[in-house]
């Protein structure tokens, strides 16, 4: 308004004319209308250009268009400034729909690294974990296994060993006891065979100390009377029987033997077996916990990330909404000046008009000299 305003003003000095009887009609033809048209500031400004006019008295005609030219400009302005309010929109809108998909991506992100995280990565490291620790303490229970059972059956087969070394002494023995009663028994028994005999049967008790046979023995080696025929068959049928149980006892205890060195082969081959396996799986598992602790780690870090793109994304935001609020103020504010400077230079030629209307062809003639 300020460049129309000085052009205004050239404009009138340049047309000016000296008209003291039109200037005075004008004046009182619009008055009350001058009264009206000072309420705005707008209105202010276009009063004191009609005033002016009217005090130099210049051609009304040239008045009346150049009012117009400023409406025409105002309404070019009014154009102008609407159309760069629509683009500066459609780009404000452009911005808000922008930062509004990075603020749905982002919290979808964030979403989908919660829901693998807490649904899928935590529990697996800990499935993974326990597992781990369930197969260590298999392979530490299992090898203390193997090991108690291997000095077992060290003890076990050490026993057998002995037990069969020491049957046979004893057999050995009963049967040098046999030979000797047998000899005893078809004749009278000599000093020589008296002290083989004893001999014998010491050799034979200490065979058989650790024996369930050897206090039965030892008792009938006490009561034996070599010169009772009676008496020495039934100490030749006891060591028979004894004889008999002790190789028994043998092929027992070699039976008993194989079978549990049967069954410890077996078990630890099983041992061993769930050992391997066992092991397989921790290293296996151990792997697959490392790949998930980085997956987890890579996770973590992208939703932390994600959490930063979304702040930025909603101040972003926020900051253009706040942005876009001060440039809407500019523009209504803009558009108000425009609105009021439309309505002075209307008010203008509507009075302008109506005052050229009151007066007579004479005077309209003269006003627009």
């Amino acid at each position: 308004m300020k460049f129309t305003s000085v052009f205004l003003i050239c404009f009138l000095a340049l047309t000016m004319a000296v008209n003291t009887g039109l200037r005075e009609q004008a004046k009182l033809g619009f008055k009350s209308q001058m009264k009206e048209l000072q309420k705005t500031s707008w209105g202010k400004v276009a009063a004191s250009f009609l005033d002016l006019q009217m005090t130099v008295g210049s051609p009304a005609g040239e008045l009346m268009q150049a009012f117009k030219d400023f409406a025409k400009d105002n309404k070019f302005k009014v154009d102008l400034n609407t159309q760069d309010f629509k683009w500066q929109e459609n780009q404000h809108n452009g911005w808000v729909k922008g930062f509004e998909d990075q603020i749905a991506r982002a919290k979808a992100d964030i979403a989908a690294a919660t829901s693998k995280l807490d649904n899928v990565l935590y529990p697996l490291k800990a499935n993974l974990e326990a597992a781990i620790k369930r197969d260590n303490a298999l392979i530490a229970k299992t090898l203390a296994a193997i090991a108690t059972a291997t000095q077992d059956r060290k003890k076990n087969a050490a026993q057998h060993v002995q037990f069969v070394k020491e049957a046979t002494e004893a057999i050995a023995a009963i049967d040098e006891c046999l030979e000797l009663l047998t000899e005893i028994g078809t004749t009278a028994p000599s000093l020589i065979q008296m002290t083989k005999v004893q001999k014998s049967f010491s050799k034979l008790g200490a065979a058989l100390k650790k024996t369930k046979y050897g206090s039965v023995v030892k008792a009938l080696l006490k009561l034996a009377d070599f010169a009772n025929p009676a008496m020495l068959r039934r100490l030749v049928k006891k060591f028979k029987d004894v004889r008999a149980s002790l190789v028994t006892g043998i092929a027992n205890a070699q039976a008993e033997e194989a079978e549990q060195l049967e069954a410890f082969n077996k078990f630890i081959e099983i041992s061993q077996t769930t050992v391997a396996n066992a092991r397989t799986r921790v290293k296996n598992n151990t792997a697959a916990l490392k790949k998930c602790i980085k997956d987890i780690a890579d996770t973590e870090a992208f939703r932390a990330a994600r959490k930063i793109d979304l702040a930025q994304a909603e101040k972003d935001l926020a900051d253009e909404i706040a942005r876009w609020k001060g440039v809407v103020a500019i523009f209504d504010k803009l558009f108000a000046e425009l609105a009021n400077e439309a309505s002075a230079i209307q008010q203008i030629i509507e009075l302008v008009e109506g005052i050229v209307g009151q007066i007579s062809d004479e005077t309209k003639f003269r006003l627009n000299q």
